[in-house]
């Protein structure tokens, strides 16, 4: 892994839509971070620690999973890095038992 700084407008849609998906490890509450629209423009799933408004953005948007502790998180790394179908179809994702359509 490397970090690749700041980045353009322009370079950011092509990073989302290439990664397998968005990880946003935050241990503080964030009420709704720009990261996770930048990601769901792209259909790219998120995987948010379960904490404040992240909790029910990706709830009410069906485009991720969420995680309290790190197995968790690693689990759902696993799930979308090797099994590409739940990061193809309509809406964000295909995560288990999810549409990608809010109801």
């Amino acid at each position: 892994m490397h970090f690749l700084g700041p980045l353009s407008s322009e370079q950011l849609p092509v990073l989302y839509r290439d990664a397998i998906a968005l990880l946003v490890p935050s241990s503080g509450y964030e009420v709704f971070p720009l990261v996770i629209l930048e990601a769901f423009q792209q259909r790219t799933p998120v995987i948010s620690h379960s904490i404040g408004g992240l909790t029910e953005i990706v709830e009410l948007s069906r485009g991720g999973f969420l995680y309290d502790e790190s197995d968790e998180m690693l689990s759902a790394m696993e799930q979308l890095q090797f099994d590409p179908g739940l990061r193809q179809g309509n809406g964000r994702s295909r995560v288990p038992g999810v549409s990608g359509e809010v109801e």
